[in-house]
């Protein structure tokens, strides 16, 4: 897919000034450690805007009843504004993340990390300040703009945040410290789904605006890793250059940057493609068949977000070993497999307690929009009893295989395999296509439900599942143990990632032999010395 030809005089000087004369990846580890931990303060952000549409239409709803407000009902195109609410913050998510490359190329990583910051103090600060507010057309402006603020801010930092750990992390560790992006936006949702069944939003809204606060300072302790000025680089060395040659050169660095960029935007379709955002908000309803949520001050949906957050929080902090322990293309091939065996027990479940097409109430708005998505009619409420183990460990599998692979792994993947002048870009660019896909599934699967039954669309998430471990197979390159350099250099080669995958399963079936013979012997050691 990619040539090596062109001229080597201008691609080494491009190299040159973007890695020997800029600063280089630090070296000391606990700086290193440091650095990611004050960056993944965006990936809170990241969590905090996600869930809180949660616990801000339950709030809603009560202020809407004691303030007689009815403006949330007035239809706004197609849908109330009520049902805006959901959506607005990935629209300013998908902007966010376009934007972002922009402003980077000429301000710096960090620069580019503290700017969406003040507008997170914005958007939360006005979702607090909103509970004030006792006009109806004003309470409405200032919440969807809120939401769209917090949205913008989240996309903006998932674009910028995974290049950064890439190019701060030691080779050795850039795998654990960019695990620890999706580990972040997991504890910033279970933050924001514990605190939300508690507290009302408008304290929450002004907790996460002094969380920001307290991320923008800390963004000043740390350093920039590298000079971002790739424009006026790439103009200093093209003028020392012949024009024939640049042009040739030109040609060979697009063709090498567009193959990098539609395959980080593949990864960014397939992690919410397999489901996972469906898979959350249908859990709810298999609490509910086995009595969970009946009785108590929270509900089933309450109840198994708070659970999905927990398993996703020690899961993704789990990722943080095996990423860099087994690589990056055996962590997301067997996160495949097993997504593609929890949804199959998933869809046999759906399939037994719900049977024929659900039957949805279109007319009146939705009582969880946030999540938009429909709510489940269980028609065999014994059935679903009996059968919900095999839910419970549809999910487990489910859940941990997502956390442990999918989850954190396309965020490494999208700081690495790209060269510094275009690292922001792709990474905006994969970011907008992530968003855009959770927000085209969340409308399409209720037009789905609707016209070809609850089971079909969950077979269809099981076929992607098993689809993206042939595309890990034949597409994607492993990056454990290069540096950064190395591996935004890798070669796209489809015959080559396969014989290079194939390798891997050996190693680490030779690894496996290996270890359970250290265990025999040891085992065999503690039995002679006992005897």
């Amino acid at each position: 897919m990619e040539t090596d030809e062109g001229d080597p005089l201008l691609l080494e000087s491009l190299q040159h000034v973007t890695t020997k004369k800029d600063r280089p990846p630090l070296k000391n580890s606990l700086k290193a450690i440091y650095s990611t931990i004050i960056a993944c303060f965006g990936a809170l952000q990241f969590g905090y805007a996600v869930v809180f549409s949660s616990p801000l239409i339950g709030n809603l709803n009560h202020l809407s009843e004691e303030r007689n407000f009815t403006l949330w009902q007035e239809g706004f195109g197609p849908c109330t504004y009520k049902e805006l609410i959901g959506p607005m913050t990935p629209i300013g998510a998908i902007i966010g993340s376009l934007l972002s490359f922009v402003v980077v190329a000429f301000t710096g990583l960090v620069t580019g990390m503290v700017i969406p910051v003040f507008f997170s103090i914005l958007g939360w600060a006005m979702m607090g300040g909103s509970y004030a507010v006792t006009e109806g057309v004003t309470f409405r402006a200032m919440v969807l703009s809120a939401q769209f603020f917090n949205g913008f801010a989240a996309g903006w930092q998932a674009g910028i945040v995974p290049g950064y750990i890439a190019e701060i992390s030691p080779a050795h560790v850039r795998g654990k410290l960019g695990s620890l992006f999706e580990s972040f936006i997991a504890v910033g949702g279970l933050l924001c789904q514990l605190c939300g069944s508690f507290i009302d939003y408008w304290k929450l809204a002004f907790l996460f605006s002094g969380l920001s606060f307290l991320h923008l300072i800390l963004l000043f302790t740390i350093e920039e890793p590298r000079s971002r000025n790739i424009f006026k680089k790439i103009s200093q060395v093209s003028k020392s250059c012949r024009s024939n040659e640049i042009i040739a050169s030109r040609n060979i660095c697009k063709a090498k940057y567009a193959w990098r960029i539609v395959v980080v935007v593949f990864i960014m379709i397939l992690q919410p493609g397999i489901g996972i955002n469906t898979v959350v908000a249908f859990m709810g309803p298999i609490f509910e068949s086995v009595g969970i949520g009946r009785e108590g001050p929270l509900d089933a949906n309450e109840i198994a977000a708070l659970c999905f957050g927990v398993v996703a929080v020690i899961a993704t902090f789990s990722s943080i070993f095996v990423v860099d322990r087994f690589g990056r293309r055996v962590s997301l091939f067997f996160g495949s497999l097993g997504l593609f065996v929890g949804m199959l027990l998933l869809t046999a479940y759906y399939g037994v307690v719900i049977g024929g097409i659900v039957e949805l109430n279109t007319t009146q708005p939705r009582s969880n929009t946030c999540d938009l998505f429909p709510e489940v009619p269980i028609k065999d409420i014994s059935m679903a009893s009996k059968l919900s183990p095999l839910a419970i460990v549809g999910l487990v599998i489910y859940v941990a295989s997502f956390s442990l692979s999918w989850g954190p792994v396309p965020w490494i993947l999208a700081g690495e395999i790209f060269p510094d002048e275009v690292r922001t870009l792709g990474g905006g660019v994969g970011v907008a296509a992530n968003w855009s896909t959770t927000v085209l599934l969340a409308f399409l699967f209720p037009v789905l439900s609707i016209a070809i039954g609850e089971t079909v669309p969950f077979l269809l998430f099981a076929l992607t599942s098993f689809l993206s471990a042939l595309f890990v197979i034949f597409f994607i390159p492993e990056t454990k143990g290069l540096s950064l350099e190395e591996s935004s250099n890798i070669k796209f080669s489809i015959s080559r990632n396969v014989k290079e995958f194939f390798l891997l399963m050996k190693d680490c079936v030779k690894c496996c032999r290996i270890n359970c013979k250290y265990r025999h012997l040891n085992q065999d050691s503690t039995n002679s010395l006992t005897t």
